[in-house]
C-alpha cells in the first residue's frame, strides 16, 4: 500500500511539473498563490464546475458509461489503481468502463483544492462506495485525488488514484 502512494505522489509531481511548464515564446500567466486547502483562493466558480464533473465520473463508471469519461480526461491520463497503472484516454476509460464493476452506491465528501498555477487544480475527497470489481469488494471508504488541467479552457482529468480510508492513527492507538 506504501507503494501505491509513494508512486502516486511521484507521478502528481510529474504531471504538475509538466503541466506548469510554459512555452517560453507564450506571454506569461500571473500565477496563483499557493492554497494551504482554503478554496477562497482558488476560483469557486472553477472548483464547483470541477467536482460537478468529478461526479459526473463516478455516475459514468456506475453505469459503465465511456462518453463523460472521453469527454472530460486529458488524452495522456494516468489512473493508479489496485490493479496497476493506466496510461492513455483510451486504456483508462476502457477499464473504467469494462463491466467488471458493479456499482450499488456511492457518495464523495470533504473535497478540498489545492491550486498549484491557474491551469492545475488537485481536488482530494473521501468516497464511500459499495462496489465490487472482478469479484471482489472495493473498500467501502477511500480518500482520493484527481489531478485536473485547463487545456484549450476546458478542465480535464489527469490524473486519478485512491487510498483506501483508514481511521486516524490517535484513534487506532486508543481502541488498543
Amino acid at each position: 500500500m506504501t507503494r501505491v502512494l509513494w508512486v502516486s505522489l511521484v507521478l502528481i509531481a510529474f504531471a504538475a511539473a509538466a503541466m506548469s511548464q510554459q512555452n517560453p515564446n507564450m506571454q506569461q500567466t500571473p500565477t496563483m498563490p499557493s492554497n494551504t486547502g482554503n478554496t477562497s483562493m482558488g476560483n469557486a466558480a472553477s472548483e464547483q464546475n470541477i467536482f460537478q464533473i468529478e461526479k459526473t465520473l463516478w455516475e459514468a463508471w456506475k453505469n459503465h458509461n465511456a462518453q463523460p469519461f472521453q469527454q472530460n480526461m486529458s488524452q495522456n491520463a494516468v489512473d493508479v489503481s489496485p490493479s496497476g497503472v493506466k496510461t492513455g484516454q483510451q486504456q483508462v476509460v476502457q477499464d473504467l468502463t469494462s463491466g467488471n464493476c458493479q456499482v450499488n452506491s456511492y457518495s464523495l465528501s470533504d473535497q478540498k483544492f489545492t491550486w498549484y498555477d491557474p491551469n492545475t487544480v488537485l481536488l482530494t475527497y473521501r468516497a464511500d462506495q459499495d462496489a465490487t470489481c472482478g469479484g471482489n469488494k472495493l473498500p467501502s471508504s477511500v480518500w482520493a485525488s484527481s489531478l485536473w488541467v485547463n487545456q484549450g479552457g476546458k478542465w480535464q482529468a489527469a490524473f486519478h488514484q485512491e487510498t483506501p480510508a483508514q481511521q486516524p492513527m490517535q484513534q487506532q492507538q486508543q481502541q488498543h
